[in-house]
């Protein structure tokens, strides 16, 4: 399954470092809003570890960043226009490259509150999601590629060092390969044997029955003698 165009891989998920913060610091957020949907703005974050990392709701559930005055939620006034907010970054919190995430949780559909009532902005809402690349801290290195997994050791990576990949075993499939293969070639080169046998016997077959027929229709068939009748003479011979 491809990425959508705004997710790691995407056509917009390059990667781009659009700020830089000190860890544990309070940092301005603005949003625009254009239609406004009424409920409330959250704002995570989460570290990656090696580039081009797809980054999960559960890490960034691990760092939900409270305002100011102690919130997590930001709900906006009416109107369209762009709102502002700080919060503060989690201290300890170190990357070369986090994901910040914006998440508009709307209030404007009916819905069931649980107690019996419908109102507007009760029960399951439409959400709205932004993410942006950041970095958190102070001389923060780029981040590493991913290292391939190695199922029977481990290994730390290395930028000085390069390895080359170690050749694949192939097993004993290639002589299953070879056996299946001339095995086929036999079983082809024998039908084709015995289409040929089949025709060849065949054409003599119906060229001799056509020699002997054509020679019978030459030949004329035989006559019989002709007979001749007996005269019987009433002529007694005198001795």
């Amino acid at each position: 399954m491809k990425p959508r165009v705004h997710e790691t891989g995407g056509k917009y998920g390059n990667g781009v470092i659009v700020r830089r913060y000190r860890t544990g610091s309070v940092i301005p957020v603005r949003v625009e809003l254009t239609a406004n949907h009424h409920g409330y703005f959250e704002f995570r974050t989460c570290a990656m570890t090696y580039r081009d990392q797809e980054v999960t709701q559960e890490c960034l559930d691990q760092h939900l960043l409270p305002a100011e005055n102690g919130s997590t939620r930001y709900y906006p006034g009416p109107g369209n226009r762009v709102f502002e907010g700080y919060y503060k970054l989690p201290a300890g919190l170190t990357c070369a490259q986090c994901v910040f995430q914006w998440r508009y949780i709307a209030g404007n559909n009916w819905g069931d509150c649980g107690n019996g009532t419908g109102a507007v902005g009760c029960g399951p809402q439409e959400e709205f999601r932004a993410c942006a690349d950041i970095v958190i801290g102070d001389n923060e290195m780029a981040l590493p590629p991913r290292l391939p997994q190695q199922p029977t050791s481990t290994s730390t990576y290395d930028e000085s060092s390069t390895s080359s990949p170690s050749p694949k075993s192939t097993g004993p499939y290639w002589l299953f390969s070879v056996v299946i293969a001339g095995t086929c070639l036999l079983v082809v080169l024998a039908a084709m044997a015995l289409l040929y046998t089949y025709y060849y016997h065949a054409g003599r077959a119906k060229k001799w029955l056509m020699a002997r027929r054509s020679l019978a229709q030459e030949s004329p068939p035989p006559v019989a003698p002709p007979r001749h009748k007996r005269h019987q003479s009433n002529t007694q011979l005198q001795l």
